[in-house]
């Protein structure tokens, strides 16, 4: 090892062009996101009755519906919810509470009902897994 990869224009050319790619000022609003047709319609604060944990989808006319009712961090709104896929095509929707930085997680939890919608983004015969703030609130098929 020379060290000689500093002294090659190819090489640094290829990395600026690399890290001007990747900048977040270059993206346009038509380029896909994990959140890309995922929309939370609805979100109940803290209820005093205590929550029993439900999972459901349904399909709406464009789009799949899937309703969430848990225990969810008090006080706080979420961060915009998102789906990932494994190499399998298991889908998993990802609801995060939103925190400051150096906010570490709340020990509040409240029961909440929240309906996610997802346009374009899933199949019928996919299998649906939903986490809460890094927890598996359970799974569905979708319709």
């Amino acid at each position: 090892m020379s060290g000689d990869t500093g002294a090659n224009p190819r090489y640094f050319l290829v990395v600026c062009l690399a890290i001007s790619g990747c900048s977040q000022r270059n993206m346009t609003d038509s380029q896909f996101t994990l959140s890309s047709g995922v929309k939370l319609v609805k979100d109940t604060q803290c209820s005093t009755t205590p929550a029993t944990t439900s999972l459901a989808s349904r399909r709406a006319t464009n789009s799949h519906q899937v309703s969430v009712t848990g225990y969810f961090a008090c006080q706080s709104q979420l961060e915009p919810p998102f789906l990932t896929m494994d190499n399998e095509g298991k889908v998993t929707l990802v609801l995060v509470p939103r925190r400051h930085f150096l906010e570490f997680a709340s020990t509040c939890e409240c029961s909440r009902s929240m309906t996610i919608d997802i346009s374009g983004r899933l199949t019928a015969g996919q299998t649906l897994y939903v986490l809460n703030d890094r927890e598996v609130v359970g799974h569905v098929v979708v319709p």
